[in-house]
């Protein structure tokens, strides 16, 4: 009912504006004004041929729409009217605006002029308005523009040239050709005014062109100023310093396609110049070099109260150019501020010029920079203000801008390219990196940092090796790919939830039979997607062969994050080739929770099946994983699972299976591999020595821990992003080559090597480190056991230690028991491999062999001696003197008899009690243990008088050992 009420009042007002009264005219077809049959009169009734044409004597006279009338001579119209699709030409002569009744000319289709000898002349009181819609079209060269009302709307075309009579308030004003029009040519104020846009698409458009110098001469635009083509000139006369020019635009000024700028500005008076006067975001686009000495390139001003809250520059040349500002004189013009150069009040920067563009005063970006085409030379005067973004699809930049916490975008582009210096290296400067290129961006430095989230849209972000990515939030892709290639990392610090795949690569050096201990850093990866077969996990509780508990298991499904898993190559090669891993998946992150377990042993060591000593400790290794794509700090982790014996072991695979070999976890296999293969690292150090092992996990790898002692039972181990880092090395993936990466000189250590006769070695570490004490430290000492291969290792009470952790300061008294393991009899040599720390400065190292009473300074030698095939754990002291007994020791000696009388040997302390005692024979056989003695006597009738030599080991209540000899 409504829509019907509108509709019916909009009929009755056309019949009410448009009712006739007789002696009417209306154009009949196209043609002269002078010409009768140009024309139809209402005669009160209908309309019919005119018998002449009208004049202002006639009522309301119309030139209908699609009908075009030349006025070729003089005549003088009132209350007229061009319907829109109608024209009136001006072809020659004068018209005459009479004042008459109501409107005396209105302009709705279009009027054009087209002679220099033809006038519009209004009279006094009459009235011409070009109406909404309505044309003026001026296509004369020279003359005067009359002056009428321009309704919002209308349009004044300037087809040639106008000389005068600018001096208005327009709506639209559009030139496309001829030559210069003119808003002034003297000294008087001229004031254009532009209430919506103004299109300069060709000839010459002078503000200021010849006559007398001073004045100001502005053309204001209330919408945009669009320079298509053509010529905008300041000021013809290059010496006038005197008269100002303006531009005053409240939106957008776009210069573009063929557009120039001519003429001068003054170069001493900066009121001349480009002034924004827009409430919000306006833009400035040029083509223009802006590089011409005295050109209007510094004199860029915003009002400053009520003025823009947002200016933009964007540059499309196709030829050098140069920045605008506004850093002409000293101060901007009263009521102005410069051409922003800090803060964000300058919302965008594009770049689109494939021969550059050149920063000539300091910049500051509010929002947005988009690299478009071609090289932007900032000189150091780049600035992105917070949350702004670099937005880069085919331009570069010269070098990383100035600010923080800023944005990295790559958008669509037809190729893809290395990022460059718009990503920032120092912390805490980028905000958020999206990759949208749709081809291939690759990381160019080699530590990326993102404070917030990176987002892959299109294409693929490549990270080539050893490159980070160090990301304080989210990983998101929806529709790209983001391929981390070998050793390279994702960092993540903050407990967020991952979407979408990154593509993960880790090489593995690997000969035939080699198992590869691997973990995966990414959810829902199928374990059949690692290369060749044999895939098994361990198993903590389940019984072995050996009659012991652990073995393993086949492994099948996805691979559980923070879970070790191996998988044993086949390529029949017998030398290490590379095989890459490829991990297609969501990255993990954050809290990583894994349950870990021990079997229900806890008694003295005794021999399995197969020969290998079984240990409290053997039901209770885990095989886990590093879950994340980046390394992880051992000794970090170490300290966050305190449940858990603090060291590592990770499979290195340096001897191939053999038949001779006993599997080290119990079971009975026709080949297996050798224990010495397990790099051991704790706090102390690597078993290795100090140029292996560099203290990081890498990512992908798995490795075995072992839960501390107790009776059956399960608990969960732990990792976190606080294992993380970005200056962590990720780069020794095992099996793989060895990196050089020498630890902490804080440390004081000693490598020692027990070599058989076909230098098949075995190797133990004992360090002095802080916070480590002589009994036993979870985090410095690692426990290992006898298999039937070489072992070399020291002892603290009755456990087997790999590496050894002691006190410090050093104390040059302190002796280490050693013990090892020989699977056959014959010459074995002991020696150093390595040290560091004080022992890099010569300090003492000794090696004191309990059976021949020998000291030797291994400094200088290896120590070599013969024994027989065997676990001997009493025979080697390592001590930091020579001195064959200090004071303590030599009363102890003197206070201990040993007495041989027929089957009955007895032991006797005048001081201290005896702990214990160790015999053994002349080839280094143990004879006889005895434990927990605790008396100063203790009598032995279970060894048969021989009358051969026998080498008594006690050790003292206050742990001091003494060596007796006697004949038995």
């Amino acid at each position: 009912m409504k829509t019907n009420l509108i509709v019916l009042f909009l009929f009755l007002s056309v019949n009410i504006l448009f009712s006739q009264t007789t002696d009417d005219y209306r154009s009949a077809t196209s043609g002269n004004w002078n010409v009768t049959s140009s024309w139809e009169r209402y005669n009160g009734t209908s309309w019919v041929a005119a018998s002449g044409s009208p004049t202002s004597t006639n009522n309301i006279i119309t030139i209908r729409n699609g009908h075009v009338i030349s006025v070729t001579a003089n005549v003088t119209i009132d209350q007229s009217l061009i319907e829109v699709g109608g024209k009136l030409v001006l072809t020659s002569g004068t018209i005459t605006i009479a004042n008459g009744s109501g409107n005396d000319l209105q302009i709705f289709g279009e009027y054009e002029r087209i002679s220099s000898t033809t006038t519009m002349t209004i009279n006094a009181s009459a009235s011409v308005s070009c109406e909404s819609g309505g044309v003026y079209n001026h296509n004369v060269a020279g003359g005067s523009l009359p002056t009428i009302t321009w309704q919002d709307g209308s349009l004044l075309k300037i087809s040639n040239s106008i000389s005068s009579g600018l001096n208005q308030s327009f709506w639209n004003v559009t030139k496309t050709f001829g030559n210069a029009t003119t808003l002034s040519n003297n000294n008087t104020n001229r004031i254009m005014t532009i209430r919506n846009d103004f299109n300069l698409e060709g000839g010459t458009f002078y503000l200021k062109n010849g006559g007398l110098t001073g004045g100001i001469h502005s053309i204001i635009v209330k919408g945009n100023l669009l320079h298509s083509g053509g010529v905008f000139g300041w000021n013809s006369n290059a010496s006038d310093n005197t008269s100002i020019t303006n531009i005053i635009v409240e939106k957008n000024f776009i210069i573009s396609g063929t557009a120039s700028w001519g003429g001068f500005v003054s170069a001493t008076n900066c009121s001349s110049g480009v002034f924004f006067e827009g409430t919000g975001n306006q833009i400035f686009s040029t083509i223009l070099s802006n590089s011409t000495s005295g050109s209007v390139r510094d004199r860029f001003y915003y009002k400053t109260i009520g003025g823009p809250t947002g200016l933009s520059e964007i540059y499309n040349g196709t030829t050098p150019q140069e920045t605008i500002d506004g850093s002409c004189g000293a101060s901007a013009p009263a009521g102005y501020s410069r051409w922003p150069s800090s803060g964000n009040l300058l919302k965008s920067l594009t770049i689109n010029n494939s021969t550059g563009v050149t920063l000539r005063s300091p910049k500051s970006i509010g929002e947005n920079l988009f690299l478009q085409s071609g090289l932007l030379t900032t000189n150091g005067n780049l600035t992105m203000f917070s949350n702004a973004t670099i937005d880069r699809s085919g331009g570069t930049i010269s070098e990383t801008p100035l600010g923080t916490s800023y944005n990295v975008i790559y958008s669509p582009f037809s190729s893809g390219y290395d990022t460059s210096v718009e990503i920032p290296i120092a912390d805490s400067v980028l905000q958020n990196l999206t990759v949208n290129n749709g081809n291939t961006i690759t990381l160019n430095p080699n530590v990326i940092n993102i404070n917030a989230n990176l987002t892959i849209q299109s294409g693929n972000f490549q990270i080539n090796e050893d490159k980070v990515v160090f990301l304080q939030n989210q990983y998101i892709n929806t529709g790209g790919l983001c391929t981390f290639e070998n050793n390279s990392s994702l960092v993540q610090v903050n407990n967020v939830i991952n979407s979408g795949n990154i593509i993960y690569k880790r090489i593995a050096q690997a000969r035939n039979l080699d198992y590869v201990y691997w973990s995966s850093p990414v959810a829902a990866f199928n374990v059949n997607n690692l290369p060749n077969n044999n895939r098994y996990i361990w198993n903590t509780t389940i019984a072995n062969t050996n009659g012991g508990q652990g073995n393993w298991v086949s492994a099948s499904g996805n691979m559980l994050a923070g879970t070790g898993y191996i998988a044993r190559a086949s390529n029949g090669s017998s030398t290490p080739i590379a095989t890459t891993t490829i991990f297609n998946g969501v990255p993990n992150n954050a809290v990583v929770s894994i349950p870990i377990l021990r079997g229900s042993y806890q008694g003295i060591d005794y021999p399995g099946t197969n020969g290998i000593t079984i240990t409290r400790f053997s039901d209770n290794w885990n095989l886990v994983g590093n879950p994340y794509p980046s390394s992880i700090n051992v000794e970090d982790f170490l300290n966050l699972n305190t449940n858990i014996e603090g060291a590592v072991r990770i499979w290195t695979h340096g001897t191939l299976p053999s038949t001779s070999i006993t599997n080290p976890f119990y079971g009975s296999y026709q080949a297996n591999y050798t224990p010495n293969d397990y790099i051991t690292y704790n706090g102390t150090g690597t078993v290795s020595g100090p140029t292996g092992f560099n203290g990081y996990i890498a990512s992908g790898q798995g490795f075995l821990v072992n839960m501390l002692d107790g009776s059956s039972s399960s608990d969960n181990l732990i990792f976190n992003n606080s294992l993380r880092n970005k200056n962590h090395d990720n780069s020794q993936f095992y099996r793989n080559s060895s990196i050089d990466n020498s630890l902490s000189n804080q440390k004081n250590r000693i490598w020692l090597d027990l070599i058989d006769s076909n230098n098949l070695a075995a190797r133990t570490l004992i360090g002095y480190v802080t916070d480590a004490t002589y009994s036993k430290d979870r985090l410095f000492d690692a426990v290992t056991s006898v298999s039937n291969v070489i072992h070399f290792y020291s002892i603290i009470d009755e456990d087997k230690m790999t590496i050894q952790g002691r006190t410090i300061p050093f104390d040059s008294n302190d002796i280490v028991n050693l013990g090892y393991y020989a699977p056959s009899s014959g010459n074995y040599s002991i020696g150093i491999a390595a040290v560091d720390g004080l022992f890099d400065d010569n300090q003492e190292i000794y090696l004191e062999d309990k059976l021949t009473g020998i000291i030797h300074d291994l400094r200088q030698t290896t120590y070599t001696f013969n024994t027989i095939a065997g676990e001997i754990n009493n025979r080697f002291v390592l001590r930091y003197n020579n001195e064959t007994l200090d004071s303590e020791t030599f009363n102890n000696n003197s206070q201990i008899l040993v007495i041989s009388n027929e089957n009955i040997l007895t032991i006797k302390s005048f001081t201290k009690n005896i702990k214990e005692i160790y015999i053994y024979n002349l080839l280094g056989q143990k004879i006889y243990t005895g434990n927990m003695i605790n008396n100063n006597e203790k009598i032995i009738s279970s060894l048969a008088k021989t009358n051969s030599t026998l080498m008594i080991s006690l050790k003292l209540s206050n742990d001091v050992m003494i060596v007796k000899k006697v004949i038995h």
